[in-house]
C-alpha cells in the first residue's frame, strides 16, 4: 500500500506532474457549527506547525478534488482535514494506542459528537482519518477519505506537487505557512518508530519516510 505514494513521489521529484489550474477562491471555506466546533478543538491543542499543516491539508484536498472533476462534502474534507492529525497532540495522545492516526479518528469522532452529525457520519470521519496514514486510499473508500489522503502525502512528501499550478500552490502557502512542519513531522515519525515498531509510522519510516520529507519540493 505505500507504492503509490512513493510512486506520487517519485513522480515530483521528476516533475511528472500535470499543472491544473485551480484558483483559491474556487474553494469554500464553510462556516458551519461542525467546522466551529472543529476549530475550537485543533486550536486548542495543536501546535502552530500543525495546526497550518491541518489548514494546508484541507486546500491541497480540495484543489486536487477540483482538478480531477471529483464531487465531494467540502464540510467534511474540511472537519477531517482539521482534525486528522489530532493524535500528534498531547492531549489526544494514548500511550496504549500503537497508532496515532487510531487516536486522531478516536479524538475527532469524540469531538464531533457535540455536532449534528449522526453516528453514520461519525463512522465515515473516524475511518478516513485512520486510512489517511496508508500509502494509498482508493475512491471506492469515500471520496473525501481519498483525498483526504491525498492531501496529506501533498504536503508531507510533496506527491502529487505539480499537479496544482504553481499560484494555488504559492498562494496557500503565503496564508498557511509550513513553519518547519518537515522537521517537526520527521521528529515525531522516528519516536513513534521507537515507541511503537509495529505501527504504520514505523514501516513507513523503515522504507524511506524521512528522506521522502527531507527532498520533497518545500524548502523550509
Amino acid at each position: 500500500v505505500l507504492l503509490p505514494s512513493m510512486s506520487g513521489f517519485l513522480k515530483t521529484t521528476a516533475r511528472l506532474g500535470k499543472k491544473k489550474n485551480v484558483s483559491f477562491e474556487e474553494i469554500p471555506f464553510p462556516d458551519s457549527a461542525a467546522v466551529k466546533i472543529a476549530l475550537e478543538e485543533i486550536e486548542s491543542c495543536a501546535s502552530s506547525s500543525v495546526l497550518q499543516h491541518s489548514f494546508r491539508t484541507y486546500f491541497w484536498g480540495a484543489g486536487l478534488g477540483h482538478a480531477d472533476n471529483l464531487k465531494f462534502d467540502s464540510e467534511f474534507l474540511l472537519v477531517s482535514s482539521l482534525l486528522h492529525d489530532l493524535g500528534m497532540t498531547q492531549k489526544h495522545r494514548h500511550d496504549d494506542c500503537s497508532c496515532f492516526a487510531a487516536d486522531s479518528a478516536l479524538a475527532a469522532a469524540n469531538t464531533m459528537k457535540s455536532s449534528d452529525w449522526g453516528g453514520d457520519k461519525l463512522e465515515s470521519l473516524s475511518e478516513a482519518i485512520c486510512l489517511h496514514m496508508n500509502g494509498h486510499v482508493d475512491l471506492s473508500q469515500g471520496t473525501e477519505a481519498h483525498l483526504l489522503q491525498q492531501a496529506a502525502a501533498y504536503d508531507i512528501v510533496g506527491s502529487r506537487y505539480y499537479d496544482l499550478h504553481s499560484k494555488y500552490i504559492e498562494t496557500i502557502l503565503y496564508k498557511y505557512p509550513r513553519e518547519n512542519i518537515n522537521r517537526d513531522f520527521s521528529k515525531f515519525i522516528a519516536n513513534e518508530k521507537a515507541l511503537n515498531p509495529n505501527s504504520r509510522a514505523a514501516l513507513m519510516h523503515n522504507v524511506g519516510l524521512p528522506l521522502m520529507i527531507k527532498f520533497n519540493p518545500y524548502i523550509e
